[in-house]
């Protein structure tokens, strides 16, 4: 089976419903490398967006009796995966990378008055 077109017929879907497994096989082998070129955009880590991409599928597999057949399946599964990333990001997952090491921590007071945060910067020195 091939997903080329843009809308799933509604008997994958179904077949997807009653866990059809050997389906779900064929969609995560179509959209898993396109999705974790989409994820990677965003978080910058090849291992993160795998992981994403990983959630992401689980979450079509379990919400799947939410998809409407005759609707646009691509937006659908790439919303999900879209979510499942900001998700990730809110929750801090870009920020516990910042804090190790790659990059300073933003002191508090520089976001209310860069200024002053600068000067007071300058007096430690």
């Amino acid at each position: 089976m091939t997903f080329n077109n843009r809308r799933i017929n509604g008997e994958f879907a179904s077949q997807l419903k009653d866990r059809g497994f050997s389906n779900f096989n064929e969609l995560y082998v179509q959209y898993a490398p396109k999705l974790k070129y989409y994820v990677m955009g965003m978080v910058h880590n090849a291992a993160t967006a795998e992981e994403l991409v990983q959630d992401t599928m689980i979450k079509v597999l379990l919400y799947i009796e939410q998809y409407h057949p005759g609707t646009n399946f691509n937006a659908w599964i790439y919303r999900i995966a879209h979510n499942t990333t900001i998700n990730y990001l809110r929750r801090g997952g870009l920020e516990r990378k910042i804090i190790q090491g790659e990059s300073e921590k933003p002191e508090p007071n520089s976001f209310l008055n860069p200024e002053r945060a600068y000067f007071e910067k300058e007096e430690l020195k």
